[in-house]
C-alpha cells in the first residue's frame, strides 16, 4: 500500500511539474511579444485618443511702461510686448461615433475601434475691434492618421497648417461677432476613447451637448469620468448622451472598449489549476478505499453501459432505419408519377420525346 501511495505522489509530483513548465512557457510566450505586439498595434492601427475641444485666440501688440534707476536718475522706457487673448467657447456640440473592430496580433487580440468625429464650438470675440483669430484644434494623439477633414468657420471653409501635432486656422472675426466652428474627421484608435474638457484641471463648459453612437453593447466607463446624461440601447450598440448647460468639473468623458478572452493567459491559468482537479481526484479515490471501495474506471468506461463498447443502436433499429428509407423512396416515386401524370409534355423542354413516342409508327 505504501508503494502505491508513494507512486500516486510520485505520477502527481510530476504531471504538476509538467503542467507548471506548460503554463509558465504560454504566459512566458505571450508577455514577451507582447511589447512588439503592442507596438505593432499602435504604429500600424493607432494609439488611445484622447480629443480636447479646439481654442480661439488672438494676438496684439501692448505698450508698457517700465521703469528703472542708473546713475541715480530716473528712466522710464516703453516696451512693445505681444499678448495672446483667448476667445471663450460659448457652446459645444459633437458627435462620435465608434466602430469596435477586434484585431488578433500574436496571441493577443487588441481592442481597435474607428471613430467618426465631428464637432460644432461657438466663439464670440469680446474685443471692440476686428481680429484675426487663430483657431487651433489639437488632434487626440499623434500616433494615427486623420481622414476626411472639415475644418470651417460659419460654414466658410478654411487654409489648414499643421504645426506640433495640431491644425491651425485663421480668420477674420468683427468685433463682438459669434464665430462658430465646425470641425471634422475619421480615425482609428486603441483601447479607449477619451473627451477632456481642455485642461487636466477643473474647467468651466457652457451649452455643452456630447452624443456618442455605438456598434458594441458591452460599454464601461472608466474611473474618474462622467457619466451619460441619456442612454438608449439599439439594436447593435447605444446611443449616450452628455448634455450640460453650465458645467464645472475635472472628469473627462471615456469610454472603454471591450476585449476579447485572450487564448494565451487563458491556457497558462488553466495549466496552472490543472494539478487541482488531479489532485481532488486522487483525494477522493483515497477516501474511498479507505472504505474499501474500489472504483474500477477502466474497465466501467470500456464495457459499461456508457462507454466506447455499448452499442451504439438498440435491437432492431437498423430494420426500422432500412423500412423508414424505403418508404421515403417510395412516397417520392408516386409524386413523381403523379406529377408526370397530370403533367403536359412541353417539346421546348423534352424535344426529343415526340421521336421516340413516334418510332413504333415508324417500323
Amino acid at each position: 500500500m505504501t508503494k502505491r501511495i508513494i507512486a500516486i505522489a510520485f505520477i502527481f509530483v510530476c504531471a504538476s511539474v509538467a503542467w507548471a513548465i506548460l503554463g509558465g512557457t504560454i504566459l512566458a510566450r505571450t508577455y514577451d511579444s507582447a511589447t512588439t505586439a503592442d507596438n505593432r498595434v499602435t504604429s500600424t492601427w493607432g494609439a488611445p485618443q484622447n480629443q480636447a475641444p479646439p481654442t480661439a485666440s488672438f494676438r496684439e501688440t501692448v505698450s508698457r511702461n517700465e521703469e528703472s534707476t542708473e546713475n541715480a536718475k530716473k528712466i522710464v522706457k516703453t516696451i512693445q510686448e505681444e499678448v495672446t487673448t483667448l476667445l471663450p467657447l460659448e457652446s459645444s456640440a459633437v458627435d462620435v461615433a465608434l466602430d469596435l473592430e477586434h484585431r488578433q496580433k500574436g496571441l493577443l487580440w487588441y481592442s481597435t475601434y474607428k471613430v467618426a468625429f465631428a464637432g460644432n464650438y461657438g466663439f464670440r470675440n469680446t474685443s471692440d475691434k476686428e481680429r484675426t483669430v487663430n483657431f487651433v484644434l489639437n488632434f487626440p494623439a499623434s500616433k494615427a492618421i486623420y481622414d476626411d477633414l472639415v475644418f470651417t468657420v460659419d460654414g466658410a471653409p478654411v487654409a489648414v497648417s499643421n504645426e506640433q501635432n495640431a491644425a491651425i486656422g485663421s480668420v477674420k472675426v468683427p468685433a463682438g461677432q459669434f464665430a462658430r466652428l465646425a470641425i471634422g474627421y475619421r480615425s482609428q484608435g486603441l483601447n479607449e476613447w477619451r473627451y477632456s474638457f481642455g485642461s487636466n484641471e477643473v474647467a468651466q463648459v457652457r451649452d455643452f451637448t456630447l452624443k456618442m453612437k455605438t456598434n458594441f453593447k458591452d460599454i464601461d466607463f472608466p474611473d474618474n469620468t462622467l457619466s451619460p446624461s441619456e442612454k438608449h440601447e439599439t439594436g447593435t450598440g447605444w446611443d449616450l448622451t452628455w448634455s450640460s448647460k453650465n458645467l464645472v468639473s475635472g472628469y473627462q468623458i471615456a469610454m472603454v472598449m471591450p476585449e476579447k478572452l485572450q487564448p494565451g493567459p487563458l491556457a497558462g491559468r488553466i495549466s496552472f489549476f490543472a494539478p487541482v482537479s488531479l489532485f481532488f481526484f486522487f483525494f477522493i479515490s483515497g477516501i474511498l478505499l479507505a472504505h474499501g471501495i474500489v472504483l474500477w474506471i477502466a474497465y466501467y468506461v470500456a464495457f459499461g453501459p456508457h462507454g466506447p463498447r455499448a452499442p451504439v443502436s438498440p435491437p432492431g433499429q437498423g430494420l426500422k432505419v432500412f423500412l423508414a428509407t424505403m418508404g421515403l423512396v417510395g412516397v417520392a416515386g408516386v409524386i413523381t408519377l403523379a406529377i408526370r401524370a397530370l403533367g403536359a409534355w412541353s417539346p421546348s423542354i423534352f424535344p426529343w420525346v415526340p421521336c421516340i413516342l413516334s418510332l413504333p409508327t415508324i417500323v
